[in-house]
């Protein structure tokens, strides 16, 4: 998660879109069908879920 200074404090930049990026990540890790989260996502492409899956990798 991104961190930035700001007034000497810690903080996050939160937005919708990380939820639904984090949503997407746990559903692919959970149930690791991306068929069913590209349906869920409302994506036409599996193309374009597999890059939540690609997110998954490289935090392990």
């Amino acid at each position: 998660m991104a961190v930035y200074q700001q007034d000497g404090q810690q903080k996050t930049k939160l937005s919708p879109h990380r939820f639904r990026h984090s949503n997407a990540a746990d559903l692919l890790d959970t149930c690791d069908n991306t068929v069913v989260v590209k349906e869920d996502l409302g994506h036409t492409k599996t193309e374009t879920t597999e890059i939540y899956s690609r997110s998954l990798t490289s935090k392990r």
